[in-house]
């Protein structure tokens, strides 16, 4: 059938100078609805298009008239779901990792998804079939998007870089790259946290249980742990060596809640070395020793007791 044709190329065909347009009214109430082919390409529908009624919808049903979607008169957007009061509602009716997904190039290879995985809500970088994906976050400077952060398909965070190769080593988590010629950067740690001058300020914690599992809090039996290490490193031109290095161990006994023992370990690289030898070590006790790890007065070196004493060992003299 042709409507406006005398060559109709389908069931029904409408054709009109500037575009056709088919209305829909409602006799009792006059409210009437608009689908319209604009001559630029432009493909309308328009509901309540007289505005007659109140709060109208374009409502999307199918399979026994179930609905759908529905773009309502505030220009809300809901799919799964008549309620809506943001811009875009999706509505699953089921926890799901994957709600929202997003492709590229193709549908076989990486994906982005927004989701509700075991009631957390859940952002994914995915990867289809052996696809590895990494999750990035790009920002703009005057205009100018780049990449910021990532995290990458082996879990690494990295901040100012988008690779691990030099940036992250001895299996750590966390990598914050400076670049540029600056004379100073790092990682600052600022509390506003008010309150008594005998409250707690920031802190930098490193903790350690010799579980192998997330959440498995194994105590520390008597043999020294090492607790946590900062090391000092510097460029070689093909990797970075460490030059120095702070050390905390557990002392040798076994942990409990109610002893705790450690120490400090200063431990620097010689010129013309590469290797760690220790310098300076802060006892359990309180007391320091330099040139020697153990509290003896046989072995050489300085022992600053905490009772403010100083003892000299020099060839087995005191």
């Amino acid at each position: 059938v042709g409507i406006g044709t005398a060559t109709p190329s389908n069931i029904l065909s409408i054709a009109e100078a500037g575009g056709p347009t088919v209305r829909f009214t409602d006799s009792t109430s006059g409210a009437f609805g608009l689908i319209e082919n604009g001559s630029n390409g432009d493909f309308t529908i328009s509901a309540d298009h007289g505005n007659t009624g109140a709060s109208t919808n374009i409502v999307f049903k199918s399979d026994g008239a179930t609905e759908r979607m529905r773009v309502g008169s505030d220009g809300n957007c809901s799919i799964g779901t008549p309620t809506n009061t943001n811009k875009l509602r999706v509505h699953e009716g089921s926890d799901s990792a994957n709600i929202i997904l997003a492709t590229g190039a193709d549908e076989t290879s990486e994906f982005i998804s927004l989701g509700i995985n075991s009631s957390v809500p859940t952002i994914t970088a995915g990867g289809v079939g052996s696809t590895s994906a990494s999750l990035a976050f790009r920002t703009a400077n005057n205009g100018t998007e780049s990449e910021a952060m990532r995290i990458n398909a082996s879990k690494h965070l990295l901040v100012g870089t988008t690779t691990s190769t030099y940036n992250i080593g001895n299996q750590s988590k966390l990598g914050v790259v400076i670049t540029g010629d600056l004379s100073r950067g790092g990682v600052d740690i600022t509390g506003y946290t008010g309150g008594s001058s005998t409250g707690r300020g920031p802190e930098l914690n490193f903790r350690r249980s010799i579980g192998t599992t997330d959440g498995s809090v194994t105590a520390l039996s008597a043999a020294p742990w090492t607790l946590g290490v900062i090391n000092f490193s510097g460029s070689t031109g093909s990797n970075f060596s460490t030059g120095a290095e702070i050390r905390a161990v557990s002392s040798s006994q076994a942990y409990t809640g109610s002893s705790s023992g450690g120490e400090l370990r200063f431990s620097t690289v010689a010129n013309s070395s590469t290797t760690l030898s220790e310098r300076m070590r802060m006892h359990s006790t309180g007391h320091i020793t330099i040139g020697k790890t153990s509290t003896a007065f046989a072995d050489e070196g300085v022992i600053l007791r905490d009772t403010g004493e100083v003892f000299f060992t020099v060839a087995g003299t005191v």
